[in-house]
């Protein structure tokens, strides 16, 4: 089975389908984008929306209220709930974190198992029980019209800044379920500056700029991306054995904590001076101009290459002029750290990747 990513990757989770990397121009992208009104959708064309600098978040009909597509109201019967690239299953949270609560006695068709579920994701291990409620992303195109859920009653986590604002995370993995309508096909689409974006059940490509080189991988049906074989700081190589998940919620590229230490150690040989105490977005000394550092690539597979420039992995890395420092666009990740370098210890060895663009087809010679 293929699938094709193709995106423009400001940061990004590793953690093995086909998935096709390129890159859009930021610029042109935020221009075509307009403020979105958000609702549950018909026409395939899902807005996706700031979540007030905790991700993104879409709005789901739990009511099955369709009589127009624009017509859920924005009331009790459509939530608010984030994406997420990294699994197959949607979570309602009752008690989670700093999840908001999905009142499930409250909507008319929601319906509770005795089944216990636990499901463990990259922040947070998730205990309840099996839902179902006939939620629609678009009533077209995504739904769980025929697909249980959980709800979760209590969340194990030492993780910070996740899930504000929202009822709980819909999976759009493809991992034995019927959720999406017509075919598995989906595109992503947000602007750099923040705000609006689209989720399109399509194969819409006309953000993407051709004339950077694509990259394809394979990926699970969760969207995982296995055998990341070597990461490469400049001239200076690391061997690896980690892997690869997406997420448009994080705002910096999360490695494993002693891959981030070796990067640090690395950057260093390009005169960059970095605390090792500093895990997260390190202010560090640099000289020279931060357009002026290297590239880190991660390869896969052995032969398959993706290029990190410092545009990406630096804020205002493509800067040409020297302020004496910079900032990393990266940050440590780990079971045994709090807060924001938190991870469970099944992602111990995944890499963080946030992304501006994603584009999934099992059909890539369509493209």
């Amino acid at each position: 089975m293929k699938i094709t990513f193709l995106i423009y990757l400001a940061a990004l989770i590793i953690v093995g389908h086909s998935l096709s990397l390129q890159s859009i121009s930021r610029r042109t992208l935020s221009d075509k984008l307009p403020l979105l009104q958000a609702y549950a959708t018909k026409n395939g064309n899902v807005p996706i929306t700031y979540n007030y600098g905790y991700g993104f978040k879409v709005q789901v009909d739990v009511e099955d209220d369709e009589e127009y597509a624009s017509d859920s109201e924005d009331g009790t019967n459509t939530i608010d709930m984030q994406l997420a690239l990294y699994t197959s299953d949607t979570i309602f949270t009752s008690n989670c974190g700093s999840f908001s609560t999905f009142d499930c006695d409250s909507h008319y068709y929601c319906e509770k198992y005795s089944n216990a579920m636990s499901k463990t994701l990259p922040y947070f291990t998730a205990s309840g029980n099996e839902i179902f409620t006939p939620a629609y992303l678009d009533y077209d195109h995504w739904s769980l019209s025929t697909e249980t859920a959980m709800l979760a009653t209590s969340c194990d986590s030492y993780a910070t800044d996740y899930g504000y604002y929202t009822q709980g995370m819909l999976g759009l993995g493809t991992n034995n379920n019927n959720n999406f309508e017509s075919s598995n096909i989906f595109s992503i689409y947000l602007p750099s500056s923040g705000y609006s974006g689209h989720l399109f059940f399509t194969t819409n490509s006309s953000y993407i700029d051709y004339s950077v080189s694509s990259v394809t991988l394979s990926a699970d049906s969760d969207w995982h991306v296995s055998s990341i074989t070597e990461i490469s700081v400049g001239y200076y190589t690391i061997s690896s054995n980690v892997d690869m998940i997406f997420d448009i919620n994080v705002n910096t590229i999360g490695l494993p904590s002693a891959l981030y230490q070796e990067v640090l150690t690395y950057l260093a040989y390009y005169g960059v001076s970095c605390s090792t105490y500093y895990l997260d977005q390190a202010t560090c000394s640099y000289s020279d101009s931060p357009s002026s550092l290297p590239t880190i690539t991660i390869t896969v597979d052995y032969y398959t290459t993706i290029k990190l420039p410092p545009q990406i992995y630096v804020q205002d890395g493509n800067s040409t002029v020297s302020t004496g420092t910079v900032i990393l666009n990266l940050r440590s990740l780990s079971s045994s750290e709090t807060g924001v370098n938190y991870v469970t210890s099944t992602y111990d060895i995944y890499i963080y990747l946030l992304i501006i663009a994603i584009h999934s087809n099992y059909f890539p010679s369509e493209l």
